[in-house]
């Protein structure tokens, strides 16, 4: 549905890991040290409401990885000016950061220091080629057009999502962006779908029927003696959704069983993400998901295991053990 200057290659195994062009005519060799790269647009690309692509877009692609709430920017700082949009949002200037050039066709990075990851970065869906028109806020459940293959019918968030063929959309670049087979594609949320079949190998006693059996309630209370810590208050953070809502109201009664005293906070699946990462809501309990961004070792150990990502009194902060434990925290 979108497109970048450049992406991994669609392919299988290690061969999809390669960095390709997509918008962009090729993939730049870094300058002045590693710390420049100079993209060359393709010409007559559109969006799925028609309008033309433009190197002056990628200055509000990159703007908004700062004005819109969310964890990219951490890969985005290293551009010129990128650490002070991610201090102020509000008064954001890459100016100097990232220059577009639309008679040539030309968007250029300037980095503060050699970045080898980089084009990974760019290869990630923060970076896709949005309108240079698109507001500098979250757009919520109003889709933003794209270059890819295909775009939104419909989506509704609860339910269902539908997308059909681009009508705009060629193939320029088959390492990235390959035809597709289908005409419209359905999507259908939650688990009463045909061939569903519970599956739970993580239970005493794991058995065909595939649900969960039981825990070691005897020693988890033991635990939580000891610690010192029965009859704590705690708030589950999770989501209204059926999915969401269940495993919430499973936490809950987890934890009541093994000596605690604890509610359920539900909150849209909007709203919950943003609500866990923010360190002035003290969140105690709360779970969501991570998967690695691209093919580096460092991506986990930044993420995950890093400090630099973290902003405190901020939605802006990838649920890390560093992070939500307060490591974090500077005393």
């Amino acid at each position: 549905m979108y497109d970048g200057l450049v992406g991994f290659r669609r392919a299988a195994g290690v061969a999809g890991t390669a960095i390709v062009a997509d918008l962009a005519t090729s993939v730049p060799a870094p300058a002045e040290g590693g710390k420049t790269y100079v993209f060359h647009l393709r010409r007559g690309i559109r969006y799925s409401n028609g309008s033309t692509v433009k190197a002056g877009d990628f200055a509000t692609v990159f703007k908004r990885q700062f004005t819109v709430p969310g964890p990219a920017d951490s890969f985005y700082q290293g551009i010129v000016g990128g650490g002070q949009c991610a201090k102020s949002p509000r008064r954001c200037n890459l100016s100097k950061g990232v220059v577009t050039d639309n008679a040539a066709g030309t968007v250029t990075f300037h980095l503060t220091a050699p970045d080898p990851e980089f084009l990974d970065k760019l290869a990630l869906p923060f970076a896709v080629a949005v309108p240079a028109t698109t507001p500098l806020h979250d757009m919520g459940n109003t889709p933003v057009p794209g270059t890819g293959l295909y775009m939104w019918k419909s989506y509704q968030p609860s339910t269902a999502a539908v997308m059909v063929r681009n009508p705009y959309f060629h193939v320029w670049s088959k390492d990235a962006q390959p035809a597709g087979n289908p005409n419209e594609i359905e999507f259908k949320f939650g688990l009463n779908f045909p061939g569903y079949k519970p599956y739970c190998p993580f239970t005493l006693h794991a058995g065909a029927s595939g649900r969960w059996s039981a825990p070691d309630l005897a020693k988890a209370r033991q635990l939580v003696r000891q610690s010192g810590t029965r009859g704590a208050h705690v708030a589950v953070v999770g989501t209204t959704d059926t999915v969401g809502k269940a495993i919430t109201l499973q936490f809950v009664q987890d934890l009541n069983r093994i000596g605690y005293v604890a509610t359920p906070k539900l909150l849209s699946n909007a709203i919950q993400y943003p609500y866990i990462q923010d360190s002035r809501n003290h969140v105690q309990v709360a779970y969501s998901q991570w998967f690695q961004d691209y093919p580096a070792a460092s991506d986990f150990l930044n993420v995950l295991l890093g400090c630099g990502y973290f902003h405190p009194g901020s939605d802006a902060s990838p649920i890390s053990p560093a992070s939500a434990t307060g490591l974090c925290r500077r005393r």
